[in-house]
């Protein structure tokens, strides 16, 4: 009353490979799976180039924030205090409603287009101006959430 068993047949993993590529090679690649990773090709999607984004007006400001600092934490240069005012000048062009920028800078002696001399302090400067960056950073964070 037993049934009778089938007879199996053990292949090889060598001949498993060679069953895939000709699987590969007899499926023509379609628009919906001719991006899908595959170890042969190793290709990734194509990218997409409809959809281009421009900068936030946020991510702008912040890119001059942190040129300020940078610049603010280098060695001095010859035109250094030059720079420094045409950097903040930029920042307080792309500056954001509700930005802090302006009080920080005149507290540090910021008259309208210029830095008083020998009034700045470089390194409270860049701590007040890092600090304006992440608060931007961890509003935006908890804006995404």
């Amino acid at each position: 009353l037993r049934v009778p068993e089938r007879n199996a047949e053990l292949h090889s993993l060598l001949s498993f490979g060679d069953l895939q590529q000709k699987r590969r090679k007899s499926t023509p690649p379609t628009a919906t799976n001719s991006w899908r990773y595959s170890p042969s090709t190793r290709t990734s999607p194509p990218p997409s180039t409809s959809f281009v984004a421009e900068p936030k007006k946020e991510d702008v400001f912040l890119k001059v924030l942190r040129d300020i600092v940078g610049h603010l934490l280098m060695p001095q240069k010859q035109n250094y205090e030059e720079e420094l005012c045409v950097m903040v000048r930029n920042a307080l062009k792309q500056q954001p409603e509700g930005s802090t920028l302006r009080r920080v800078i005149e507290r540090e002696s910021w008259s309208e287009d210029q830095f008083d001399t020998g009034r700045l302090d470089h390194l409270r400067l860049a701590k007040s101006v890092s600090d304006i960056i992440q608060n931007i950073q961890r509003n935006k964070n908890k804006a995404t959430l």
